[in-house]
């Protein structure tokens, strides 16, 4: 939920738009921040507050396909959204990967991405006592 409030006030935490695509509004794609490579968009289907990702424009099934300005960008995005996510939720951890191909439960297939959870030991814990 922060992070949408965020959308609203990118400036403030140092997120700009300056590139173009996908194609809705940023608001109605949920896009956080526009780089000139890569994008930040938030989960559809969030497993936790603060679920985001960083997505190239370019449409690559593989890593090592991405350009290196591009996937500079991409670290350059995931160290900001560290930083966003950290000051945000002030998580025990940040669970940052990839999913590469179909196989590897990639949300859509031929398209890489970077996503970031926040995790800890206090989210399970109220979420063990949920359950019991």
């Amino acid at each position: 939920m922060a992070l949408r409030v965020c959308y609203r006030r990118r400036a403030r935490i140092g997120l700009h738009s300056s590139a173009r695509a996908p194609k809705e509004s940023d608001q109605q794609a949920r896009i956080v921040h526009r780089g000139e490579h890569c994008y930040v968009i938030l989960n559809t289907y969030p497993y936790t507050n603060g679920h985001v990702m960083v997505v190239p424009y370019a449409h690559l099934d593989e890593l090592q396909k991405l350009p290196a300005e591009a996937a500079h960008e991409m670290m350059v995005l995931s160290q900001r959204m560290e930083t966003v996510l950290r000051s945000l939720y002030r998580p025990d951890g940040i669970n940052l990967g990839m999913n590469i191909g179909k196989a590897a439960g990639a949300g859509v297939a031929g398209h890489i991405q970077c996503t970031f959870c926040r995790a800890g030991s206090r989210t399970r814990t109220r979420q063990r006592h949920r359950r019991n």
